[in-house]
C-alpha cells in the first residue's frame, strides 16, 4: 500500500524505531501518561468542585496537616461503608486522593503545621 509512488507507509515497528531515534532529554523526568487518565479526570473534577467552593488554591495557604488526614479517612471510610459518592456528587474514593494530593503538597511547599503525635517524631 502506497500514499503516493514516492511513500511507502511504514510498519508500525520502523516508525517506532525512527521515533527512537529522534533526540528528546527526557530521562529521569516524570512521564505523566502513566497516570490512569479517567482517575485523574475525576480527581481533575473534585478539585473544580473544591475550587469553586473555596476559591482556587484555597489548599495551597496551608492547614493543620491532620485536617487533610481525618478528611481522606472519612471519605475512605464512607466508601468501605458502601457510600460512594459525596453530597458533591462526587466519588468518595476521589475526594480521599484530593486530600491526599492538598496535604502531600503543602508538604512539599513546607506549608500549614505538622501536627501529628509528636512522640512518633523522631
Amino acid at each position: 500500500m502506497t500514499l503516493d509512488n514516492k511513500h511507502e507507509l511504514l510498519p508500525l515497528e520502523k516508525k517506532i524505531a525512527h521515533i527512537k531515534e529522534t533526540l528528546k532529554f527526557d530521562e529521569g523526568k516524570a512521564c505523566i501518561s502513566d497516570v490512569p487518565q479517567l482517575s485523574l479526570m475525576s480527581l481533575a473534577k473534585v478539585f473544580n468542585y473544591g475550587a469553586k467552593k473555596y476559591s482556587k488554591f484555597n489548599y495551597s495557604h496551608g492547614t493543620e496537616w491532620l485536617r487533610y488526614y481525618d478528611a481522606a479517612q472519612r471519605h475512605m471510610n464512607a466508601w468501605m461503608t458502601c457510600e460512594d459518592i459525596d453530597e458533591s456528587t462526587h466519588h468518595h474514593l476521589d475526594h480521599a486522593i484530593a486530600s491526599l494530593m492538598m496535604l502531600r503538597e503543602n508538604i512539599h511547599l513546607d506549608k500549614g503545621v505538622d501536627n501529628r503525635n509528636p512522640i512518633y517524631k523522631k
